[in-house]
């Protein structure tokens, strides 16, 4: 009798994807966001169109103020998906954290866009204006 390890066609077999993205979410939820960026880039190898994956990826750059990393992960999220504004928002604040107050505008005004009256992309903006007019603009956190 065979033991179900020595028959591949008797035990379910998981992706590597799927086994990368599994790992991802472990190691972020231990805190060891430089093991699950290691594995979203695994995972960004195998399939360089899962959108989640970039917003996942960025969002733990940009709680490691990798800003730069960030901003080209969450900028590769909203190509491949543009409508969600949320991608937007987080991609403002990486800007934003660069002292590019224009893109994060930009990224803002996209977001507000999608999601009209969203009330932390309206204080965003309104405290951009503020910086503008001299007064002390509010700084976001990344994180």
């Amino acid at each position: 009798m065979k033991s179900i390890f020595e028959d591949e066609d008797s035990f379910p077999q998981i992706s590597v994807v799927t086994m990368h993205l599994m790992m991802a979410s472990i190691h972020e939820s231990e805190g060891k966001a430089e093991a699950a960026i290691v594995e979203y880039s695994q995972v960004c190898e195998y399939d360089p169109e899962i959108f989640q994956v970039y917003v996942n990826r960025g969002a733990l750059y940009s709680r490691l103020h990798q800003f730069k990393r960030a901003i080209r992960d969450f900028e590769r999220a909203s190509l491949l998906e543009p409508g969600v504004a949320s991608t937007y928002l987080k991609l403002g604040d990486a800007y934003l954290a660069v002292d590019e107050a224009g893109q994060a505008e930009a990224a803002y005004l996209k977001c507000l866009e999608l999601a009209p009256g969203n009330p932390a992309v309206v204080a965003r903006l309104e405290s951009l204006q503020r910086g503008r007019l001299g007064l002390e603009p509010l700084r976001i956190s990344a994180a």
